[in-house]
């Protein structure tokens, strides 16, 4: 009877063990359907880093419970792949073009007229188009005075232009300086004449010489170094440096800095002026202009000068005949003769042997070359 009992109460406890087990069981058994409760674990707010370097999210009210699988997408999702590596910075600027940089010899900047180029609205036609055309045979003889001066507005692009369509390569500048000193291309000391700016040169910047018009608005007075850069070696250029003016420094520090030693013929009424230029240029031609007869002497004997040039013009003595002109090649120098306008005039020049001459008026001269040079 005892063994029964003990028996009966022995299964009556493994029974009660049982029930209670599956009570607890079913109390922690997630509700079909349910979310997951949200646990404080006292670790969000040091989240170790991504390994899939990805970006954290900024910032979230709640985080996702520890120990699951879900997380909680960033604001800003990462790119799956990088973007493109920008080569801009690798890449070297391309060449300037402006207007203080020198371009290649005998062209212009590629620019369109009145877009880049600020002076295409002075130019007659563009440069290489000018200098495609054939050079004339003669034109070593002719000085085209300040361009074409009986043609154009003196010593602008439009009077250069002109000259170089004509077949001419020999351009004459008269040079003065600003204030500022600056080489200009004008004949006179003041601008006048072209502009009606009374002042000269001397007492005016390059800022306010570059602003000025000729009185039709359509041309600006050029700088030396806007010759240089237009026509390059193309031409030679037969520069004036006036007596008393302060243009011998400038002159030798342009001629320099684009070196045109070998494209330029310097003229000069002061023997002085001549000197400075031979010891800066050994083997640049100097040219004399006799202004006085008691300078004729002097300069028949000057070992540095090289072309002596006589005006046409009688005042009261004259240089411009047959005797002075073969004095002139016993000396060993170059005859030349100023200014040689009307057909007469060059034809004597012409006929009496000058070596060469300056006129206003290049097309004229070519023509009576062909018929009477020799």
């Amino acid at each position: 009877m005892k063994h029964v009992l003990f028996r009966f109460f022995l299964v009556f406890c493994l029974a009660v063990l049982f029930l209670s087990g599956c009570a607890r069981d079913s109390k922690t058994t997630e509700p079909s359907g349910g979310t997951l409760p949200v646990l404080s674990t006292g670790a969000a707010e040091s989240l170790p880093p991504p390994t899939d370097g990805s970006l954290p999210a900024e910032s979230s009210e709640t985080e996702a419970p520890t120990g699951t699988t879900e997380t909680r997408p960033a604001a800003t999702a990462a790119p799956e792949t990088e973007p493109p590596v920008s080569t801009e910075a690798e890449t070297e600027p391309a060449p300037s073009t402006e207007a203080g940089t020198r371009p290649e010899e005998g062209s212009e900047p590629s620019a369109e007229p009145g877009e880049q180029d600020p002076d295409a609205v002075y130019y007659l036609a563009d440069v290489k188009q000018l200098l495609e055309q054939p050079v004339s045979p003669y034109a070593r003889h002719v000085f085209s005075h300040r361009g074409t001066d009986a043609e154009a507005w003196p010593e602008t692009f439009a009077a250069y232009d002109l000259a170089v369509a004509y077949g001419s390569r020999f351009l004459e500048q008269d040079l003065v300086v600003s204030a500022d000193g600056v080489l200009y291309c004008c004949h006179d000391l003041s601008p006048e004449a072209l502009t009606g700016e009374t002042r000269p040169f001397a007492e005016l910047s390059s800022a306010e010489v570059d602003a000025l018009r000729t009185t039709d608005g359509t041309q600006r007075l050029l700088r030396m170094e806007d010759v240089f850069r237009r026509y390059g070696t193309s031409v030679t250029y037969v520069a004036e440096l006036k007596a008393g003016g302060p243009a011998v420094e400038p002159f030798i520090e342009l001629v320099r800095k684009y070196g045109m030693e070998d494209h330029v013929i310097v003229q000069s009424s002061s023997l002085w002026y001549l000197q400075k230029m031979e010891e800066a240029f050994p083997e640049m031609p100097k040219l004399f202009l006799l202004f006085s007869r008691d300078d004729w002497e002097a300069a028949l004997a000057a070992d540095y000068v090289d072309i002596l040039a006589v005006d046409v013009l009688d005042r009261g003595w004259s240089h411009f005949d047959q005797e002075s002109c073969d004095a002139v090649h016993a000396a060993g120098k170059q005859f030349c003769a100023y200014v040689c306008n009307a057909p007469e005039i060059i034809r004597q020049a012409i006929e009496m042997g000058a070596d060469c001459y300056f006129t206003d008026y290049t097309a004229r001269a070519f023509a009576l070359e062909a018929l009477y040079r020799k």
